[in-house]
């Protein structure tokens, strides 16, 4: 398949060759659509998407001049009401930036918690038509700020902080998710995706959630062995706590623990499972 027969599968539009390093406005395809640019002040190549067009991963994709798309987007084009979401991984997950007008230079615009700037960091991207800047969409709790209408984020993310974390949310965590939502338009699951990447998650949240499971369920501390092959399930694959413990009541262990005792309480888990509910 030839470049820009995989462009129009993957749903984007090529720009005609000859308006490759056109200033910005003299390409004016009709309806809302967005240009993203290979280089700053909307020049070099350029890829132009319409609402409901996406691209999940840009390393597969190329602009118009044939270089090559993936942690080279420099400036963005924003038409006629549309608006993108740029997402620092493929597939639409790290961090992501909502951008509902032109900027010439993405380098002005930094990551969140990170000492770098959005230039040359993209990998993924969707557009969608924008949202009304008035009247219902505009949710509680979103500092009356437009354009809001996923539900009160405070709420959110300290649900997400109990479910994921077990426990309250710092104050620069709060503040930090918040802006993510109400500035880039997060969702909660994006949310709970980021708590799950973090250190305190994949450090002493899940050992002590696999420690538990072994004291309620074989009335013992885990194994080394037991504990990685865990680990693993739970962090590289996506298992949830009470997955997991399902695992164990299946194994030799569980099946064959001496019958003249009691066996082990499996106390409940509080609804804490590290799991999207």
């Amino acid at each position: 398949m030839n470049r820009v027969m995989l462009l129009l599968a993957l749903g984007a539009t090529v720009l005609p060759p000859a308006r490759a390093n056109h200033e910005a406005g003299e390409y004016c395809p009709d309806g809302p659509h967005v240009i993203l640019y290979e280089k700053s002040d909307f020049r070099g190549g350029a890829i132009v998407l319409h609402p409901g067009e996406s691209l999940d991963n840009l390393e597969h994709v190329n602009f118009d001049n044939g270089r090559r798309a993936n942690d080279r987007v420099s400036s963005i084009r924003v038409e006629r009401g549309a608006e993108a979401r740029l997402f620092l991984d493929a597939r639409y997950r790290g961090d992501v930036l909502r951008v509902t007008r032109d900027v010439r230079n993405l380098a002005d615009l930094g990551l969140l918690d990170r000492p770098l700037s959005w230039n040359d960091q993209i990998s993924s991207v969707r557009v969608e038509g924008r949202r009304p800047e008035h009247g219902p969409e505009r949710g509680p709790g979103d500092g009356g700020r437009p354009g809001w209408s996923g539900g009160d984020p405070t709420k959110i993310v300290r649900r997400a902080y109990q479910d994921i974390l077990q426990r309250a949310p710092d104050e620069s965590g709060l503040r930090s998710f918040r802006s993510r939502m109400i500035d880039q338009g997060w969702t909660e699951q994006m949310v709970r995706d980021a708590l799950r990447r973090s250190e305190e998650y994949r450090g002493p949240v899940v050992n002590a959630m696999i420690a538990r499971a072994y004291r309620d369920l074989l009335g013992r501390e885990p194994d080394a062995r037991g504990l990685d092959h865990y680990r693993n399930q739970i962090i590289d694959k996506g298992m949830s706590e009470e997955d997991m413990r399902n695992d164990i009541r299946r194994g030799a262990e569980y099946r064959n623990r001496p019958r003249t005792q009691e066996p082990p309480k499996d106390r409940p888990s509080d609804g804490h499972t590290g799991h999207q509910r």
